[in-house]
């Protein structure tokens, strides 16, 4: 705090010479005797800042020493004790006849130092491990550095807000009251946004295609081979009842063909007893597939009933297009079928 205090002092020294402008020199002593009426009104939220401002276009060690007062007055220890101490810094470096124009405010001035350090709070602050080393850190409108960091500074009692943020991050605050005399540590915990680039282009300057597909909603392994059975028991007691028919067809014919035809001669002596046996074949053969395939239809569905997970069972689901199929294929000479697919 020393070395701060002495680079003020320092400026405040350069400064106070008589080069300072008329007009500024007018204005300092207007905004000085309103800051004076406004302290012995008690109004220190406009009295102080007014005496600030004259100092800073008309730096006078009496102006000093007055603004010392007023932030004494005002409860603002920490910045009293600041300014008390540029003066005495100030009058250390005038001549004999310029400390003896001073009155004796450089007595004062040490009294009110001494006697109002031990109320100025200190406050530490620094920031949680993990932080950016470029965040933000702000102390009510003062920006705190790194070396500002992690060490208890002097402070004037009462409510300040501390911020803290991150490079594209949220921004974290927190307000405190500190009285006369305390010590606190405030920890920030800074939040950091993480931003992720996706390519929305490909290299032919056509749109890329998304890294990942959508996801899409798939009913239980389960279901849908229990689907798939009755799919499969529903075509096989089709063709059984086929199978059925034409075998039905095929014996009501054998009476009409005895009649025509001699099955040992292997003719017939009418056409009508010739489309007869025609006929009667074609239906033996369709009856013999359609019972045939459907037998086999029908154990194939009970397999893929009763061993279709359970919606418990973590077994993949099965697509219904993987289920069998079965095609049929008939002539006038005779039929066909296959059974097309991969049973489970």
């Amino acid at each position: 705090m020393q070395r701060h205090v002495a680079a003020v002092v320092l400026a405040a020294t350069l400064a106070w010479t008589p080069r300072a402008f008329a007009q500024d020199a007018v204005t300092s002593e207007a905004l000085f005797q309103k800051g004076v009426d406004d302290v012995a009104a008690g109004r220190f939220d406009t009295g102080c800042p007014a005496m600030a401002e004259s100092l800073r276009l008309d730096p006078r060690p009496g102006t000093l020493f007055t603004l010392a007062e007023c932030y004494a007055k005002a409860g603002k220890v920490a910045s009293a004790v600041v300014r008390f101490e540029e003066y005495l810094v100030l009058f250390s470096r005038m001549t004999p006849e310029q400390q003896s124009k001073q009155l004796g405010r450089e007595k004062s001035a040490a009294e009110q130092r001494d006697l109002l350090k031990p109320d100025v709070p200190l406050l530490l602050i620094e920031l949680e491990t993990g932080a950016p080393a470029d965040t933000l850190v702000k102390r009510d409108d003062t920006v705190l550095n790194g070396p500002s960091l992690g060490v208890a500074l002097p402070i004037d009692p009462g409510e300040h807000t501390i911020s803290a943020q991150a490079p594209n991050g949220p921004l974290t605050t927190q307000t405190l009251t500190i009285g006369k005399g305390e010590r606190k540590q405030v920890s920030l915990k800074v939040e950091v946004t993480t931003t992720t680039t996706m390519s929305t282009t490909s290299t032919t300057g056509g749109a890329a295609a998304p890294a990942t597909p959508p996801a899409t909603t798939s009913e239980p392994a389960g279901d849908s081979q229990r689907l798939v059975a009755f799919v499969v028991g529903s075509a096989g007691a089709a063709s059984l009842l086929t199978g059925v028919v034409a075998g039905s067809i095929a014996l009501a014919s054998k009476s009409s063909i005895e009649d025509q035809c001699d099955f040992d001669a292997q003719r017939c002596a009418t056409q009508s007893g010739l489309d007869d046996v025609s006929s009667a074949r074609t239906a033996g053969t369709v009856s013999t597939i359609g019972l045939t395939i459907g037998g086999i239809l029908l154990g194939t569905a009970a397999v893929l009933f009763f061993s279709a997970p359970s919606p418990s069972d973590d077994a993949p689901a099965r697509s219904a297009a993987a289920a069998p199929r079965l095609s049929l294929g008939f002539t006038p000479f005779g039929g066909s079928a296959a059974l097309i697919g991969e049973l489970p």
